[in-house]
Parts: C-alpha cells; sequence; structure tokens
C-alpha cells in the first residue's frame, strides 16, 4: 500500500526464522521499531492506549492528526487513524458512526479553512466481519492431533503460531516437510474456512507441468502433494497441466484446488482437483465464454511458457480479468492476494496460512479477557477484505490498495515541490 520494504511478519509479533524463535510483540507495539510503513507516515498514533480506551484514543488521535497537519510543510501528509480499528472490534456499525463523523467534520473543517485547495484521500485497509466471534481451539486441536505448539522448530512435530491480535487468520510454521501433513489436519479445524500453502521451489519454479494419470496406487485418501515431474495431486484423475514460476495449493474440509502464476504474476492457472474452494471455477468459465481465456492463450503459447495443447484447459486468466471478475465476489481478488503473500507479503513467510470464517479469531488469550469481539478481519472472504476510498478525485469502482496510492504520488513527500495534477503550488497539501 505505502510501497515500502516488507514486514518482518504479519504482526508485532512473529515468527523469525533466521533465529528460529517467536519474538518481538508489545515493544513493536509501543515503539514502531522496525516497522517499514511506520516511516512513510506523518502522523500514526503511539502505543497501547488505542486497543485498551479506544473512544479517547480516538477523539485524542483527531486533536493531534490537526495539530500535526497544520504545522506540516511536507506537499503529501500521510496519516494512520489506528483507533478507529479498535472500535469497530469491539462496537457495532451504529454504534461507530458517530465518530466516523466527527473525522469527516474534522477533514471538512480543514479542507474549507484551506479553500478546498488540497486533495483529500481517506481509504481503510480491510474490511470487518461485523459479526460477534469466538477464539478457534486451535492448542487443543493440535495437541490431539499429536502437534507440539512450540516458540521453536526443532522437532518433526513441533509448530509455531504467534499469537497476538484477535484476527481472522493464523500464520503456521513448522517443519518444512511437514506442511502438507499438518495443513491436511488444520483443514477440519472448527472455524477454518480454507487454507493455503505454497508449492517448494523445487517442485514448482520454472519446471513444465504436464497432466498425470493418477497410478493404482492412488485410490487412497488423496495427498497434498505439488504438480510437477514425479509428483502431482492425487485425485483419481487428470491433474490439469501448468506451468508457471510459482504455484499454492488451497485446502479446505470440502475441496482442494492449485493455483499457480507467471513470473510477473500478469497470469494465472487454477486446477480444482475437488470441489473448488475458491470458487474460481465459474469465473473461469466466463472468461472462456467471452473468449478471454483464449486470447491470453495465444499470448501465452507465443511466449512459450507452456505446450500450445493444454493452453486452452489450463487457461490462462490475466490478472486484470480476474480483478474484474471477483473484487466483488465471496473470495475478491484471491489469486492476486495469495500470489502476493507467497512471494513478498512478508520477510518470514508461513508455511500455511489459515483464512477463518466469520464469527472466529485467533490471537493472544490475554487480549480475549479485555474485551468482547463484535466482529474482525485478515480473512480472505470479503467482509474481512473489502474497504473503502473515498477522495477529491474520481475513482474506479474497485481498486487494489497497492494502486490506490501510486509510487510517484508518495515520492512527493520528499519532493521540495509539489506540481502533481491535484496541487498547483508548493503550499498546497494533500491528506489520506
Amino acid at each position: 500500500m505505502l510501497h515500502v520494504e516488507p514486514p518482518a511478519g504479519y504482526e508485532h509479533r512473529y515468527f523469525d526464522r533466521s533465529r528460529n524463535e517467536i519474538r518481538a510483540g508489545a515493544w513493536v507495539t509501543l515503539t514502531g521499531a522496525h516497522i517499514p510503513y511506520i516511516a512513510a507516515l506523518d502522523y500514526d498514533p503511539p502505543g497501547w492506549a488505542k486497543a485498551l480506551l479506544p473512544r479517547k484514543t480516538y477523539r485524542a488521535d483527531l486533536g493531534r492528526l490537526r495539530k500535526q497537519f497544520l504545522a506540516s510543510s511536507q506537499p503529501v501528509f500521510v496519516a494512520h487513524i489506528s483507533a478507529s480499528d479498535s472500535l469497530l472490534h469491539m462496537l457495532t456499525t451504529p454504534q461507530v458512526e458517530p465518530f466516523l463523523i466527527e473525522f469527516e467534520d474534522l477533514v471538512r473543517e480543514l479542507y474549507l479553512d484551506a479553500r478546498g485547495e488540497f486533495g483529500v484521500l481517506v481509504f481503510s485497509d480491510h474490511g470487518n466481519t461485523q459479526t460477534v466471534s469466538r477464539a478457534a481451539p486451535l492448542e487443543k486441536f493440535l495437541q490431539q492431533r499429536g502437534w507440539r505448539l512450540r516458540n521453536r522448530l526443532e522437532g518433526s512435530r513441533d509448530v509455531a503460531v504467534p499469537a497476538y491480535g484477535l484476527i481472522g487468520f493464523i500464520a503456521v510454521y513448522c517443519q518444512d516437510d511437514a506442511t502438507a501433513s499438518l495443513a491436511r489436519d488444520l483443514a477440519v479445524l472448527e472455524g477454518v474456512d480454507l487454507l493455503v500453502f505454497r508449492d517448494s521451489a523445487e517442485g514448482t519454479a520454472g519446471q513444465a507441468f504436464l497432466p498425470v494419470r493418477p497410478s493404482k496406487q492412488d485410490t487412497a485418501e488423496p495427498a497434498i502433494a505439488l504438480v510437477g515431474p514425479g509428483a502431482h495431486l492425487s485425485t483419481g484423475q487428470a491433474s490439469m497441466a501448468v506451468l508457471a514460476k510459482g504455484g499454492a495449493t488451497i485446502l479446505s474440509a470440502s475441496g482442494r484446488a492449485h493455483l499457480a502464476w507467471s513470473a510477473d504474476g500478469s497470469r494465472f492457472w487454477y486446477d480444482a482437483t475437488r470441489g473448488d474452494p475458491l470458487e474460481l471455477l465459474p469465473i473461469f468459465a466466463q472468461l472462456r465464454a467471452r473468449g478471454q481465456l483464449a486470447a491470453n492463450a495465444a499470448a501465452s503459447r507465443s511466449a512459450g511458457d507452456l505446450p500450445a495443447e493444454y493452453q486452452a484447459a489450463a487457461g490462462p486468466a490475466a490478472d486484470a480479468d480476474l480483478f474484474a471478475a471477483t473484487w466483488a465476489g465471496h473470495y475478491p481478488d484471491a489469486a492476486a492476494r495469495i500470489r502476493d503473500w507467497a512471494t513478498n507479503h512478508v520477510q518470514n513467510r508461513a508455511n500455511i496460512l489459515v483464512s477463518l470464517k466469520p464469527g472466529y479469531f485467533y490471537g493472544a488469550g490475554i487480549f480475549q479477557h479485555i474485551v468482547r469481539f463484535t466482529g474482525t478481519h485478515g480473512a480472505l472472504d470479503a467482509p474481512s477484505s473489502l474497504g473503502f476510498a473515498m477522495a477529491t478525485r474520481p475513482l474506479p469502482a474497485a481498486v487494489r490498495l497497492a494502486d490506490l496510492l501510486p509510487r510517484e504520488f508518495l515520492r512527493r513527500k520528499n519532493a521540495a515541490t509539489d506540481k502533481g495534477p491535484m496541487n498547483t503550488d508548493s503550499k498546497r497539501r494533500n491528506e489520506e
């Protein structure tokens, strides 16, 4: 979103692969240390108060934001009001509305005082389920299945799960060769919607993927395996062929699929080998009916990425077409978001990322006793994913966060003058 380097982990408490331990947490929250996006902000509220006293903190934030904005000479002023997130975790939408109106009043005041001589962009970085939620019973479940929840990974059955904020996903770390087995178990954990794990580099990067007919021994319960030379998704039917620079397996209690992408992320293949966990089969069918898959396939064949005889069956679908077709669906923009997670979302990527159903969260036990949650976010589904954006400039019906603030726009923060299309002189500023 702010085009900075990936953070160390998904939250302030994370698993450090180089040290093989779970670390950080409260200290990072209090200080903002080593959080790349903090450095890109002109205002960010400090400390824990936003979680414990969100109403008071929210109103104090508005006052501090107003003061710092008026004192700033930056051509672009980027602010983060995080207490609103805490409010939406604890209150219903009608209860939160007065607080949002207070923010709107502040922006209106600043805008009118400046006689409209700056641009305004207000947005959220995620949604909220607005569903009363309870904890997913992860610890007990892992113990029953013979896994050991640890801060370090030493044994073959060790699992590390950084527990911090009460959110709708679980980042799971384990020994690489235990990933498939653990994923198969986690798929039936109470509260799990689906989970994702990346295919290993040895099985995907730069290799040709061919359809493989199952052997006789594949009649047993299908194993989660890689699609590639010497390995395939054992489903009792031919696996769809794909050739890509990366891929991930999506697993739920009722389905399994493989998602693959081109090196630049411009094209995607989807192989639903059991069920349709990402609900993409109808989307691919629609794109095929419109001739969009065929057009993409022709382009891919000319690039030599995939054997011609497999192109139409396997896809690919263009990234832009998938975004347009899925942003309003049950899993908005799922293909691109899974690729982002699998490639460069954080420095210490989890082996498995679990997306929970609405009504469930996972996090530190101490927080569960402090507040009653009316909703959360972090899952792959629409309520958690879809936010809003409003601006004094035209916006499309849907836009990715990465495209909402172009890199060129943020570079103006350090520019001596501001000659951008939203302003006409160096004294005019932009507020997020």
